[in-house]
C-alpha cells in the first residue's frame, strides 16, 4: 500500500530490512532516495509486522496495520504523523486494525479489531473523543548527533537565577 504525503512517497507492507529493504514495514521516497521511517514497525518484538493502509486526512498521515511498536514507541495497530512526530493513536487495541478510509469528509477505521476488554467493536476515527493518546515520537531519518553537545557545560548546577 502507498500514499503521498508532504511531496513523498510512504509505503507500507511486508517487507524488512534484513532482507535488503531500507526500513522494517514502512519506507519512504523523496524521488532521489529510499529512507527508513522512524525505525520501522515490529509485533512482539520481532521485525515481522504488516502495516495495511495509509491514508491522508487533514493534513496528517494515518497508518494501520498489524503491529505493536514503531520504533522504540509502542504503537497498537494505528499511528498517525503529522509531518513532525508520530503518535500512537490509542493503545486498546490487541490485535490488527483494519482499513482506513475518508469518507465524506471523515476518516474511519474498520475492521474486527479485539480491544483489551474483550469486546469486538468497529470505532471510527472522526470520534476523537474515544481516543487517547498514546506517545508521541519525533521523526529524525538522516539526522546525525551533534558531536559538539558533549563538550558543553552549562554550571553552577543547580542555580537559583
Amino acid at each position: 500500500m502507498c500514499n503521498i504525503y508532504k511531496n513523498e512517497l510512504y509505503v507500507v507492507g511486508y517487507f524488512l530490512k534484513s532482507d535488503g529493504c531500507p526500513g522494517d514495514g514502512i519506507v519512504k521516497y523523496d524521488g532521489t532516495t529510499w529512507q527508513e521511517v522512524n525505525g520501522g514497525f515490529s509485533l512482539f518484538g520481532n521485525s515481522i509486522s504488516i502495516p495495511r493502509h495509509l491514508e491522508v486526512f487533514n493534513d496528517t498521515l494515518y497508518i494501520s496495520g498489524n503491529f505493536d511498536k514503531m520504533g522504540t514507541m509502542p504503537a497498537h495497530g494505528i499511528v498517525k504523523y503529522d509531518g513532525k512526530q508520530f503518535c500512537a493513536i490509542d493503545n486498546t487495541i490487541n490485535q490488527s486494525a483494519g482499513a482506513l478510509v475518508v469518507y465524506k469528509n471523515k476518516i474511519y477505521l474498520g475492521g474486527g479489531m479485539i480491544l483489551n476488554n474483550n469486546q469486538d467493536t468497529l470505532w471510527f476515527l472522526n470520534q476523537q473523543n474515544k481516543f487517547n493518546m498514546d506517545t508521541c515520537q519525533l521523526f529524525a531519518v538522516g539526522v546525525k548527533e551533534n558531536s559538539l553537545s558533549k563538550n558543553i557545560k552549562i554550571y553552577p548546577n543547580p542555580t537559583s537565577s
